[in-house]
């Protein structure tokens, strides 16, 4: 496996994940059916895989509505 094969081939990262990543609270049988997901970016709250799925990060989304809210929560209490 060369690194250029790394850097393109989302089979190639989910075969050097397998052989070196261990993924606790998953089912190993079926993940090696399916192959893992590679995340390739994020954009905002959302993470793109390899394969061009965009999946809603959660805990992303959450800390942003977190900040809007103390934000908000400043701007009233500033104006007092």
């Amino acid at each position: 496996m060369s690194a250029t094969a790394l850097r393109n081939s989302t089979a190639d990262w989910q075969a050097f994940d397998a052989a070196h990543h261990l993924h606790p609270f998953t089912d190993h049988a079926e993940l090696a059916k399916i192959g893992t997901r590679i995340i390739t970016r994020a954009e905002g709250s959302h993470l793109i895989d390899s394969e061009g799925n965009r999946l809603l990060d959660e805990w992303a989304a959450a800390l942003r509505r977190s900040r809007e809210r103390i934000d908000t929560f400043i701007e009233r209490y500033e104006g007092r």
